[in-house]
């Protein structure tokens, strides 16, 4: 398994990287992030992979995705596993951005004050017919405090992308709702046709970016589907259509991403 995790640039919560002592974020700053309520902390990552990779977190149920709290990283004692799910927004071909935008559901229960813990993030995105691969992520410290005049309360809304943090392509993604399909591709068939042309709608924009990632699928008569490499035209900037040319009759699919 290829995967690694990206934190945004200026966020206080980093994953997997590395710290002077176990209640350091950062150089000489030997405090943990301090939480006083559930709804403090919302936060971002970003996982890498190979493209295979990258589409089965795509395409599967976002239960490929688990959020923890557990008292250190590697540690034996575990307080929460989240039943909610992050949102996500494919990035590219091979990231896939998520956002927390839950808190940190009931942990005033499971951890006294003064209780020091850290976020777990397990991500499965073994494609659909290999071994089963798991890859874990661990954050920096936090703290449930007291005291609410020390809490973090960091919350991430824009209406832009911007400092690192991504808010899909200009809309939040902390927007309510299940988000079950936000990264799913759009996919659209054709049969017995030599040239295509799809309208880039604005809902499409939204989605994918100014410029989509657009695969073609061809059927090669024996009843599969065979990638030939063909390239999509747009026709202006920003897109409006994207233009197919297939080189004669063909049948198959449009996969834009």
């Amino acid at each position: 398994m290829a995967i690694s995790i990206i934190s945004p640039e200026n966020s206080f919560i980093r994953f997997d990287e590395a710290a002077t002592s176990p209640l350091c974020i950062w150089g000489d700053v030997n405090y943990c992030l301090p939480v006083y309520e559930a709804e403090d902390i919302y936060f971002q990552f970003i996982i890498q992979g190979t493209e295979l990779e990258i589409d089965s977190l795509c395409t599967q149920s976002n239960s490929s995705v688990t959020v923890s709290l557990f008292n250190e990283c590697g540690g034996d004692t575990e307080y929460i596993t989240f039943s909610e799910r992050p949102q996500r927004v494919r990035l590219a071909t091979t990231q896939v951005l998520y956002n927390w935008s839950h808190g940190f559901v009931g942990f005033p229960f499971n951890i006294p004050v003064g209780g020091c813990f850290v976020l777990q993030v397990q991500i499965d995105a073994t494609p659909y017919g290999y071994p089963e691969e798991v890859a874990t992520f661990c954050s920096n410290c936090f703290e449930r405090i007291g005291d609410d005049c020390y809490t973090s309360v960091i919350e991430y809304g824009n209406d832009e992308d911007g400092f690192d943090f991504k808010y899909c392509a200009g809309g939040a993604v902390d927007g309510g709702g299940t988000d079950e399909t936000t990264c799913d591709p759009t996919i659209i068939t054709f049969a017995s046709v030599a040239t295509l042309a799809i309208p880039y709608i604005a809902s499409m924009v939204a989605k994918y970016g100014v410029f989509p990632t657009v695969q073609v699928w061809i059927y090669d008569g024996t009843g599969q589907l065979l990638n030939m490499g063909i390239t999509a035209a747009f026709d202006t900037y920003p897109p409006t259509m994207i233009n197919l040319d297939f080189g004669g009759p063909a049948s198959g699919i449009v996969v834009i991403r």
